[in-house]
Order: structure tokens, then C-alpha cells, then sequence
């Protein structure tokens, strides 16, 4: 009686009910749905912003900077070295810090005095006396423009500024090697005596 009357019940269900059972039936199959679908929208996704950034890139062109090189530079003492004879005597000097600084401000008197005496010769050769040396080099596309004359020769030419620089750098050279005071050799130079002081040294300040 009691499994009659169950069996009636179930035949009576609504459509409400009926449905519902089915569903609860077949839920795995409706999670395996949703699980694909879910699958599906993150790969269209994914392919989706890989196309976007693929354009940017190809539209935009990145470019990264170089990493900054940093060097670091200390002040240098040069100290001084000697060598030892190999028999006896005092050792002598190789370099030092006060050489080095004493052979560069000599270079930049020498050059000092060079350019000065270019400007008091020849007006760095735009003076246009007829008669003066410079402009005769000039006209054979030579230059001296120093009042260079050895031996007393005022047709002397240099073929070209570098040599005449050369020329005359390494003749101031010579003589305050020999002993000559920078006044002294210009002063040499100019008038062919060996004199502590003239016009020309005072003209530059000497």
C-alpha cells in the first residue's frame, strides 16, 4: 500500500519538479559545460590582448635605453722615481709632478710668445707692407710671418704655418736649454743680442 502510494506520488510530480530532477541529474554534464566554455573565453582572451600588443609594438617602436656608464676618476699623483746607476753615483730623477708642471707652463709661454710675436711681425700676416718679408711669401704661397731671417736672409720662407711654428718653437727651445731665460731668448731672437730685457719682451710682459 504505502510503495502504491509513493509510486502515484512520483507519476503526480509537476513539470517544476520533473525538471529540477532532471537538472540534479545532469549537473556534471552542465559543470563540464561551463568548465569548457570558461576555457575557451580565456584563450580567446589571451589571444585577443596578444594580438593588441603584437599591433602596438609594430605601430610603436620601443627602444631601451643603454645603461648609464659611470666612471670614476681620482686625482693622480705622479710621485717621483729614481733608477741607480749601475756604478755608483747619485740616483737619478725619471719623472716628477714639478717637472711636468714646469714643462707645460713653458709650453704655454712658448706658444704665448709665438702668437704675440706673429701679431707684432706681420699682424698675423694681414699687413700689407710691400716691402716686408711676409708679404713677399705671400705672393709665392709661402708664409713667415715671425721675422724668421737666419743669417740675415729676408727672402726666407716656411711652406705652411706648421712649419714655421715648429721652426720657431723648437728655436726658443734651444736656447733656454742652453741657459737663456724666456726674456733673454726672445730678446735674442729679435734683435741677435743676448740682453735681459728689451722692448720686445716688455711689449709682450715678459
Amino acid at each position: 500500500m504505502n510503495n502504491l502510494l509513493i509510486k502515484q506520488l512520483e507519476q503526480n510530480k509537476t513539470p517544476v519538479q520533473k525538471l529540477a530532477k532532471r537538472l540534479k541529474k545532469n549537473a556534471w554534464k552542465f559543470k563540464l559545460a561551463a568548465i569548457l566554455t570558461g576555457f575557451i573565453l580565456a584563450l580567446a582572451l589571451s589571444w585577443y590582448l596578444f594580438k593588441g600588443i603584437t599591433a602596438w609594438y609594430e605601430e610603436h617602436k620601443v627602444t631601451f635605453p643603454k645603461p648609464i656608464e659611470v666612471t670614476l676618476k681620482f686625482p693622480i699623483k705622479i710621485e717621483e722615481r729614481y733608477y741607480l746607476p749601475v756604478k755608483g753615483g747619485k740616483a737619478s730623477k725619471i719623472v716628477s709632478s714639478e717637472d711636468i708642471l714646469i714643462s707645460q707652463e713653458k709650453e704655454r709661454t712658448i706658444e704665448r710668445v709665438y702668437q704675440y710675436t706673429r701679431f707684432l711681425e706681420s699682424r698675423f700676416g694681414f699687413d700689407k707692407t710691400f716691402e716686408a718679408t711676409h708679404t713677399y711669401c705671400q705672393s709665392i704661397n709661402k708664409q713667415n710671418e715671425i721675422g724668421y731671417f737666419p743669417n740675415g736672409n729676408r727672402k726666407f720662407c716656411f711652406k705652411d704655418e706648421a712649419e714655421q711654428k715648429l721652426t720657431f718653437t723648437r728655436w726658443l727651445t734651444k736656447r733656454i736649454n742652453e741657459g737663456y731665460t724666456m726674456r733673454e731668448a726672445l730678446c735674442y731672437f729679435v734683435t741677435g743680442t743676448r740682453q735681459p730685457q728689451c722692448k720686445r719682451s716688455m711689449e709682450i710682459g715678459l
